[in-house]
């Protein structure tokens, strides 16, 4: 048994209790849709438009930008002025055009903000900020519905607010972030070394390829490869079996009972989303939206 399982046992054995997010939190300003009971306290934050945010990016600077969006920055505190804040808090953009799970944050210390809805917690003994943040995380497709309207949209703030969060004991909701924040880590990682590996493969990949006149023989393309088209069928018209149906993108659209290519070919897919889309098969398959580049036998 690990640690959180015997944390459950030990704190909670009868479950966890769920409260209304507004009772465990503080948000940026009072909501016109939200009753005034709900929101008996506020913390005003200065934010300035994305713009004037990034206007006052500076490298080395130790206040950081709280962006509405995936880019973030830092600046220094003469340049940031009365707009400095400082705290701990959670963010979800006030207007968004991508998914909250993308966009919304956690930060401790010094910042300055862009049009966010920031809440923090009403008390910390009770419910933990980083906590907060990978619950709201958990919640992202669900708030996603609550934003609305044309154009740049809003969220429905009472509709978050009347969310219903798990509250454990606090040394539970310690153990949860410091599973999290490991994994978190761990991803940061691959993240990195996955970059440094395309940049490997690009490297080589480009350098293999230049190959000088005189270095090597070379020839028309039609000269030593074949291109064709695949051909037309609809799943109606044809019986599943274990051939792989290529229709574009990496993974067979489904499977029927006889391929047009026995494989040791290039696909390209010639529609849709995938169009320009390169794999290579080598296997029996039958390709139809696509076309099939193969080697001449010299």
């Amino acid at each position: 048994m690990g640690k959180l399982e015997k944390l459950i046992q030990k704190l909670c054995p009868d479950g966890v209790e769920y409260v209304p997010l507004w009772q465990v939190t503080i948000w940026d300003k009072k909501f016109n849709a939200v009753e005034r009971a709900k929101q008996p306290n506020v913390i005003n934050y200065p934010y300035l438009l994305a713009a004037d945010l990034f206007a006052l990016e500076k490298k080395g600077g130790d206040v950081f930008l709280l962006s509405t969006g995936e880019r973030t920055g830092w600046t220094t505190s003469d340049l940031v002025g009365n707009n400095i804040c400082e705290g701990e808090v959670v963010t979800i953009p006030w207007g968004k055009s991508r998914p909250v799970r993308d966009v919304v944050k956690y930060y401790k210390g010094k910042f300055v903000t862009a049009d966010n809805r920031i809440a923090t917690s009403a008390n910390t003994e009770v419910l933990s900020n980083k906590y907060l943040y990978y619950w709201i995380l958990t919640q992202g497709d669900l708030i996603d519905t609550f934003y609305r309207g044309s154009g740049i949209k809003h969220p429905s703030m009472k509709d978050i607010l009347d969310l219903r969060i798990p509250i454990p004991p606090i040394p539970i909701q310690q153990e949860i972030v410091r599973i999290l924040d490991t994994f978190t880590e761990l991803e940061k990682e691959l993240e990195k070394e996955l970059e440094k590996r395309n940049i490997q493969y690009e490297y080589y990949r480009d350098n293999l390829l230049s190959l000088r006149y005189g270095e090597v023989t070379w020839m028309p393309f039609n000269e030593c490869c074949i291109m064709s088209r695949g051909d037309y069928i609809t799943k109606k018209t044809t019986t599943e079996g274990n051939i792989p149906v290529i229709l574009g993108g990496q993974e067979p659209a489904y499977y029927i009972d006889k391929s047009n290519h026995n494989g040791k070919a290039i696909v390209i897919s010639r529609s849709g989303v995938s169009a320009g889309f390169v794999s290579y098969w080598d296997e029996p398959i039958f390709v139809t939206d696509g076309f099939i580049i193969e080697t001449k036998k010299c």
